[in-house]
């Protein structure tokens, strides 16, 4: 996201990122170092905050671009977890490169 902002210098990108340092420090920093994760399971379901179906993300993304998001994130109507997708991007999303320092 950082990198995001530094690309286009949206607004939303930068209050987005700032969020997401906050959260970093509230939440994963532990005695001067960083937990590597979190628990999954809640409420007695694992993975309940960290999988989506097909349908929840069209949900989610009305009016905006679902498929390419499905197609980033790799997200399959069977999904991969309990009929459920873990969102995880294994492929660039397109934007240009950014120039070489000299």
């Amino acid at each position: 996201m950082t990198q995001m902002w530094q690309f286009n210098r949206n607004a939303l990108c930068r209050q987005r990122s700032a969020k997401t340092i906050d959260w970093l420090m509230r939440e994963m920093k532990l005695e001067g170092a960083f937990a590597s994760g979190l628990a999954a399971s809640t409420d007695e379901e694992e993975g309940k905050y960290y999988v989506w179906t097909e349908a929840e993300i069209d949900a989610a993304l009305q009016g905006t671009f679902s498929a390419r998001f499905k197609q980033v994130y790799s997200v399959k109507r069977e999904g991969e977890f309990n009929g459920k997708t873990i969102l995880r991007r294994f492929s660039d999303i397109g934007r240009p490169p950014r120039p070489m320092k000299p």
